[in-house]
């Protein structure tokens, strides 16, 4: 793909790359429709068959799941064989870009972004979806500041996905991912995304790689300098054995929010979480009227000479009692009344 080419009949131009992995590109492209941006999604032509129905699968679970701190999906389609999802445009990036640019976020912020996170993988969870790649590079920004999780492309759907992961293999992204995923991704539970979420907290916490988390006894030097209420949840977040975590992304939240009111403020120099990266372009010429939707004008119910005669008999009725006379002409037009009043 090139910028300026089109998508779904000239509805998405294309302006620039967001970003591209091996499977698919991310553009961000001007809805000529709904004039507004989108951040589109758009698959390699040259994958194969299971990353088309993967492909397909994330967009119908992300849209399913449907919560305020999870990207939105606003449409998917294929043009001439290439496949497309139409996503919200978060205009500030992701946590990743965030810790590049700033550094470690100030613990009172990494919380409240973790309780975001948290709410998005609760509502997940009670979709029966495990997330199984909670990194900062999926966690995205809008442009007031809101964290937004997203890239469900590897998602574990107990309803639908079954088929697409075998016994025995691995999958997630390291060092973020449970130690159960890099033996059998297909066995692991909402659990996994509590590992994973432990994990994001450390490294938003201290910009470090959240290495073998489980390997870390209660005095690694891995701890030095963390709150040691927001240690104690990551350290039992990312325990080997997932019976010993927090049983849920809901517990967990619960456990940060009982720690927030003695964290110490952000500093005032701390950059706006929402920060957009850069203007956005103009749109150039593409407007609604190159995509215009031509309604038919609504017609007047016509009125049946039946009930037209009606209502001129009711007339010659009231009439009569005031003493008036009427005349009353039917012709193919409608129907006329003279009146006559004495």
């Amino acid at each position: 793909m090139e910028s300026g080419e089109t998508l779904a009949a000239g509805r998405y131009h294309l302006h620039r790359r967001l970003g591209e992995g091996g499977m698919a590109e991310a553009w961000l492209a001007w809805d000529v429709q709904l004039q507004t941006w989108r951040a589109i999604k758009v698959l390699r032509e040259n994958v194969h068959t299971a990353a088309r129905d993967r492909f397909q699968r994330e967009a119908r679970v992300m849209a399913r799941i449907h919560h305020p701190n999870v990207v939105a999906v606003h449409d998917v389609g294929d043009d001439g064989g290439l496949q497309f999802m139409v996503l919200e445009y978060m205009e500030a990036g992701s946590l990743s870009g965030w810790l590049k640019r700033h550094g470690a976020l100030p613990p009172r912020l990494a919380v409240e972004v973790m309780l975001a996170v948290l709410s998005a993988l609760v509502r997940a969870h009670e979709e029966g979806v495990v997330h199984r790649d909670i990194k900062p590079s999926n966690v995205l920004v809008s442009r007031d500041g809101v964290p937004k999780l997203g890239d469900f492309g590897i998602a574990y759907d107990e309803a639908t996905i079954r088929a697409l992961t075998q016994t025995g293999t691995a999958l997630g992204s390291l060092p973020f991912a449970s130690p159960e995923q890099l033996v059998n991704a297909k066995g692991v539970d909402r659990r996994a995304d509590v590992y994973g979420a432990g994990a994001l907290l450390y490294n938003l916490l201290t910009n470090r790689k959240p290495v073998s988390l489980y390997k870390r006894g209660d005095g690694d030097k891995a701890w030095k300098g963390l709150e040691p209420m927001l240690a104690g949840v990551i350290r039992r977040s990312t325990l080997f054995d997932a019976d010993e975590r927090w049983p849920t992304a809901k517990v967990m939240a619960q456990a940060l929010s009982a720690a927030l009111p003695d964290l110490p403020p952000d500093p005032p120099d701390t950059p706006p979480l929402g920060q957009a990266l850069e203007p956005l372009p103009d749109p150039g010429p593409a407007t609604l009227a190159d995509n215009t939707f031509v309604l038919e004008p609504a017609h007047e119910p016509k009125r049946s000479k039946r009930s037209l005669v009606l209502v001129a008999g009711v007339l010659v009725a009231l009439l009569a009692l005031v003493g008036g006379v009427a005349i009353v002409l039917a012709g193919g037009a409608g129907v006329a009344i003279y009146l006559f009043l004495g």
